[in-house]
């Protein structure tokens, strides 16, 4: 399997990143997990990775950070992708192998031949910053998975101190959780107490 997690927002990459890596038992990961950086390393590393069987498991997981390739963005860098090798690779994917691409950009260029061959085979996982709604949303999900309430006052307020970015959001409901422990409900006090204002 091949995905592309495309998107600029920190925590929703990571919460896939997280979510691919529960794929591999927690004694397997050191052995068939494997995490190259494009901007120092070939694509041929992460390819040879990707074509090995597992070790002592069900199968692999590569992740490739930062594929500029991927991007109209030009890099003064040394390192030398072989795309051919990579478009190859999408035809014919490893089967015991979940390849991920964590793309944390706007977009891809999409006029780019190798694009193409992604997205053809690629499950696309969005990591896009989210609008107030849907972060309003996703706040009020973890909370309440969590145990805990937090007023309409307390989440306004919480939007407007962290201009509705979702990474800050989440960044702070750690600190709210910690002061509302004992009866499990978030009060706009406790905002303002906590969630500095951001600029």
């Amino acid at each position: 399997m091949v995905y592309l997690v495309l998107g600029t927002q920190q925590v929703l990459q990571q919460a896939a990143i997280d979510g691919f890596l529960r794929l591999i038992p927690a004694d397997q990961r050191v052995m068939n997990v494997g995490r190259y950086d494009m901007e120092t390393t070939p694509v041929a590393s992460a390819l040879d990775d990707a074509m090995a069987a597992p070790f002592f498991g069900e199968r692999r997981l590569v992740l490739v950070n930062k594929p500029y390739f991927l991007t109209a963005e030009k890099k003064g860098g040394k390192v030398d992708h072989d795309l051919a090798s990579l478009a190859n690779y999408l035809a014919h994917p490893e089967p015991t192998t979940v390849l991920v691409f964590l793309a944390p950009y706007e977009k891809l260029d999409g006029r780019k031949k190798i694009v193409k061959d992604l997205k053809k085979v690629a499950v696309t996982v969005s990591a896009a910053p989210l609008d107030e709604r849907a972060a309003r949303q996703q706040v009020v999900s973890q909370l309440t998975t969590a145990g805990f309430q937090i007023d309409e006052d307390a989440l306004t307020t919480l939007v407007q101190r962290t201009n509705a970015d979702y990474g800050l959001m989440i960044a702070n409901l750690t600190k709210l959780k910690i002061l509302a422990y004992q009866d499990k409900k978030i009060t706009k006090q406790m905002v303002v107490a906590l969630v500095p204002q951001s600029l």
